[in-house]
Parts: structure tokens; C-alpha cells; sequence
């Protein structure tokens, strides 16, 4: 099988488990109130644009652009459409990666424990707190801002900055300890809408190439 050279992803690879918090509370700082629409999502359908950046000079290095969804607990499909036209399930265990142009598919049928700087939209709160430092920036108008600093000394990444829109999530800068800033912008943001299973498939056609990761 062909493997492609992809782009820098922060959510290929990964095991995502989204949980909701339903009874559980806030503490009642500033900073965890600043969250309350990020953990309020069930659901969430968005179009994104992701960039990676020079973090010395700010030069881009490279661009995508896709579509993603999810739904708590255990559903989400990322899906890259350009420059490469990728597709990224996450179904309960179960999760792959299906490549468009060459139609290949890859199923890696194991559990896959592994976090990645985006995991603040699927933990739950109190999951939430033993990883991350919250501190909340000055507002902007219509925009504000949180800093998640983690926890964990050996993390490949300094701080996320996470930027709401009229309370909705509109923008995450990663800024990794190597010298690079992804930035990922969503827009057509929709949250908390009724999606099934169905919404979660892959369009493969019957012929397509598969590899089973066991």
C-alpha cells in the first residue's frame, strides 16, 4: 500500500472519547465560567481552516481546510478537503482514515489511548482540570479568550489559546515547544444539533483498498 506524506494533524491518530458533564458543577472561578459553553456541547458541525505557522518569524507553513463533527460520546469524523482529501472516523473503538485520491482506507480496530492538544473539547470537567491550567484573557468585544497552560511537564506543547465568538468556539492556536503555531479557525459553527450514527459513515465505494490494523 502507498502511503502518503500528510499534513501535521493534531487529530489523526487519536483516540477520541467525549464525555459529557452532566452533573457535574463548576467551581466557580472566572476562568472555569469562561469554559461553560465548550463543555455544554453535545454536538457540534463546523467548517475549519487550519494553518501552521513559524512560531519565530510567523511564516506559514502549510494550509488545509475541512469539515468536522462530532457527537459525545464516542463519534466524531474530521475531514480534510484540500490540499489532501482525507477522512478521519472515530466510531466507539474503532477509528479510520480514509484517503479520497487514493482510495485507500486504514482501520485500526483497537483501542487507542492517546491525547492530543485538542482532547480540551472532549474531556470532561473534572478530567478537564487534572490537565490543564485555565486562565481567562481580557475580552475583545464579541470575542473572548482562554488560556489552557498543561499540566504535564513533558507536554509537546507550551499553552492552546482558545478564542469564543458570542460565547461559540471560533478559533484554538496550538503553540508547540518545536518553534510551531497551528492555528485552526472554524466558521458555520453549529452546536447541539440531532445526528445519528448514519452521519458518522464513510462514503467508500465497494472497491476500495483496505488495511486492518489489529
Amino acid at each position: 500500500m502507498i502511503h502518503r506524506t500528510k499534513l501535521i494533524i493534531v487529530v489523526a491518530g487519536s483516540a477520541f472519547i467525549f464525555r459529557t458533564i452532566s452533573g457535574v458543577g463548576f467551581d466557580g472561578k472566572e476562568s472555569d465560567s469562561a469554559l461553560v459553553d465548550l463543555f455544554s456541547m453535545r454536538t457540534m458541525s463546523a467548517n475549519f481552516s487550519q494553518v501552521v505557522f513559524d512560531a519565530e518569524d510567523k511564516r506559514e507553513i502549510s494550509s488545509s481546510a475541512g469539515t468536522v463533527l462530532f457527537r459525545k460520546p464516542d463519534l466524531v469524523k474530521w475531514s480534510y478537503d484540500k490540499p489532501i482529501n482525507q477522512v478521519f472516523i472515530k466510531n466507539k473503538t474503532s477509528f479510520s482514515v480514509y484517503d479520497r485520491d487514493l482510495m485507500q482506507l486504514s482501520k485500526i480496530n483497537r483501542y487507542v489511548d492517546q491525547d492530543t492538544p485538542i482532547d480540551f473539547l472532549i474531556k470532561d470537567y473534572q478530567t478537564f482540570k487534572t490537565f490543564y491550567d485555565v486562565d481567562k484573557l481580557n475580552n475583545s468585544g464579541n470575542l473572548s479568550f482562554v488560556k489552557l497552560s498543561p499540566l504535564v511537564e513533558k507536554s509537546d506543547y507550551e499553552k492552546i489559546i482558545i478564542v469564543f465568538k458570542n460565547s461559540v468556539i471560533n478559533k484554538i492556536e496550538i503553540f508547540y515547544r518545536i518553534g510551531r503555531i497551528i492555528e485552526i479557525k472554524f466558521d458555520m459553527v453549529q452546536i447541539n444539533l440531532e445526528l445519528n450514527e448514519g452521519d458518522f459513515e464513510l462514503d467508500a465505494p465497494p472497491n476500495v483498498e483496505v488495511e486492518e490494523i489489529n
